[in-house]
């Protein structure tokens, strides 16, 4: 049984953009019990890529729930090391976020999610022949990932049995 989410920024943002509590009130219920379970984390340089896309629905989550966003362990940081030591994968990096220093989060997600156990990766990239997407890392590194659609219906069956 899955009983940690980790959420890629993607999540957050067509959660929080797509998504409205009035209209969807069983899929906020069901990010708010996972939530306050602690089964919704993710990584500390998620928590910096949303700053920097300044989403305000975001800006709540970001003030009150910092403890979701995680800094890595030391056992993640020799997992990500390993994803950056592969050419296949430190290539799918942008050279204009390496350049200016931007946060980029999917090792440290692929990282977290192989060292957490009973964890599944989400997030609304789809595999596809860039090696670099997060479910192809994912699967290299065995690590379970979920779609943002499945995500959304595991929220909805959560939040329909909150009533």
């Amino acid at each position: 049984m899955i009983e940690k989410f980790i959420l890629d920024t993607n999540v957050f943002r067509f959660l929080f953009t797509m998504y409205y509590e009035e209209s969807s009130p069983e899929i906020f219920k069901g990010f708010r019990k996972l939530l306050s379970e602690g089964n919704i984390i993710s990584v500390k340089e998620v928590k910096e890529e949303l700053k920097v896309q300044n989403i305000d629905e975001c800006e709540e989550l970001l003030n009150q729930e910092k403890k979701i966003f995680e800094i890595p362990t030391a056992e993640e940081i020799v997992t990500v090391r390993d994803i950056f030591s592969k050419p296949i994968y430190k290539n799918s990096v942008k050279e204009k976020t390496i350049r200016e220093g931007r946060h980029f989060a999917d090792p440290f997600l692929v990282a977290k999610g192989s060292c957490v156990e009973n964890s599944v990766v989400v997030t609304t990239e789809k595999p596809d022949s860039n090696p670099g997407k997060i479910p192809n890392v994912c699967e290299k590194y065995g690590v379970k990932h979920l779609s943002f659609q499945d995500f959304m219906k595991v929220l909805r069956q959560i939040g329909d049995e909150c009533e």
